[in-house]
């Protein structure tokens, strides 16, 4: 019993003096590799000369100093890019493309629902195609006068032929608001003449896509395209009513009542020559020539406080005309 305690003990010891040896040894390896990470230098070392060999001697310190700052910053920068570049590389998985031969509208969705939109691709075989293919434009109404029996030729030359007044200045008035009722006609006719051609042009044009649209982005799209024609085709109309109006100022053209230019004949010395001179309104305390602006207005009937009653129709008061 002795001796194997002895043994035992003996043992021991021995193998407390291997461990105490193996750390000493990593110790060591520790120092000489901090040894190397302070003095390692990438680049040349500088030579010394014979000559000022002392102030040589301090440049060169400095210069090793700055060298071993650059190659400590070299490293720690080039361990950090490979750190990223793995990291990088083993966080993407390899892209793996799968191809379906012109699948349905369900598949499509189904596919849709699995994958992100930035990862689907389904490329057009027709990348255009005429909205006439899948859009119907038609006008429900249109404002309620262009239905009305007052811009119907019936009511317009009842209006003009009516012979049932004495007074020539009262059947004027009439004969104006036939024109003017007739003026409302041409302007109702004209919305619906362009309204039309609008709608052929279109038609006419092509909806573009180089990639199968979802049907969010479809329907965001095609309202967007529904909701500029609406918006467009009033601003059409106006454009083309103020060139008619423009277009008649500047020709100094004469209406029908010369409430814009008067005429004059001249005597027979100046050949009967007609001149013309416009006219100047003043009815709100603000002067408006027709020859400087086209948006001059007032009322052209001459008897503002009578009212006439057709038999069968409607009674006009002149007053709110």
């Amino acid at each position: 019993m002795y001796r194997q305690c002895r043994r035992f003990q003996t043992n021991v010891r021995r193998e407390m003096i291997v461990e105490i040896d193996i750390r000493q040894k990593i110790t060591l390896y520790l120092i000489r590799f901090q040894q190397f990470i302070r003095t390692i230098n990438f680049y040349r070392k500088v030579k010394n000369t014979h000559s000022q060999e002392i102030v040589q001697t301090t440049d060169e310190i400095s210069i090793i100093q700055r060298q071993q700052i650059a190659t400590r910053l070299y490293i720690i920068l080039f361990i950090v890019a490979i750190i990223i570049i793995v990291t990088f590389t083993g966080l993407n998985s390899p892209i793996q493309s799968i191809k379906v031969s012109s699948p349905t509208k369900l598949i499509f969705e189904q596919l849709q629902l699995q994958y992100s939109s930035s990862s689907l691709s389904c490329p057009c075989s027709q990348i255009s195609v005429h909205h006439s293919k899948f859009i119907s434009i038609k006008p429900i109404a249109y404002h309620q006068v262009c239905s009305s029996y007052f811009i119907s030729s019936n009511f317009i030359q009842l209006l003009w032929d009516s012979e049932s007044f004495e007074s020539y200045y009262y059947d004027v008035d009439m004969k104006i608001l036939s024109l003017h009722f007739n003026l409302l006609s041409s302007f109702c006719s004209l919305a619906k003449i362009l309204i039309e051609q609008k709608i052929e042009i279109f038609y006419s044009q092509q909806f573009i896509s180089v990639e199968l649209l979802t049907r969010h982005s479809f329907q965001i799209q095609i309202d967007s395209i529904i909701e500029n024609f609406i918006y467009q085709v009033p601003i059409n109309f106006r454009q083309i009513h103020n060139y008619i109006i423009d277009m008649f100022h500047a020709n100094q053209l004469h209406n029908l009542f010369l409430t814009n230019w008067n005429l004059h004949l001249s005597s027979p010395a100046e050949y009967y020559l007609m001149k013309t001179d416009p006219i100047t309104y003043n009815t709100t305390n603000i002067s408006c020539s027709c020859a400087a602006m086209s948006t001059c207005s007032r009322s052209i009937l001459t008897r503002y406080n009578k009212t006439v009653v057709l038999p069968g129709i409607i009674s006009i008061y002149n007053n709110d005309l």
